[in-house]
């Protein structure tokens, strides 16, 4: 519920566990998250890390939109509020939703460091780190 990031073009299901979950949700943007979430209620879902599909991207993509598809990430999470994991899940994709706001939009990028530490210090040192020493390694590698 909150550590997967499934692909929507590389999904390979068995029909009878569609028909089980009754398949999209088609008032919600991301039908498909939500649909994965009430798959892996019924059964185990795996995550391969082969590539089996190119992604189009082009400027009319929903997924450039990124307040759009913060605030859709929430909203199918509120489906699934009755979940042991849900205040994880909506910790983790508010977390990931506000790294996102930083590393895509220019303006305010203190602010939304100083909300992705009050969000969750140790992740946000830990990745700040990790992008840290790799900025450094290709600076120094082009000296």
């Amino acid at each position: 519920m909150h550590k997967h990031s499934l692909l929507a073009p590389t999904q390979m299901i068995r029909m009878q566990n569609i028909r089980n979950t009754g398949g999209y949700k088609a008032d919600l943007l991301i039908e498909d998250w939500y649909m994965w979430l009430l798959l892996s209620k019924e059964a185990d879902i795996y995550n391969m890390c082969h590539v089996f599909a190119l992604y189009r991207k082009h400027d009319t993509n929903t997924s450039k939109d990124i307040s759009k598809m913060n605030h859709c990430k929430l909203d199918v999470l509120s489906y699934f509020s009755d979940s042991k994991l849900y205040d994880k899940a909506v910790k983790n994709i508010k977390w990931h939703n506000t790294y996102k706001e930083f590393a895509f939009l220019n303006d305010k990028k203190l602010l939304m460091l100083i909300k992705l530490f009050t969000l969750s210090p140790v992740k946000t040192t830990k990745i700040s780190l990790k992008n840290a020493i790799k900025n450094l390694v290709l600076k120094n590698s082009f000296i």
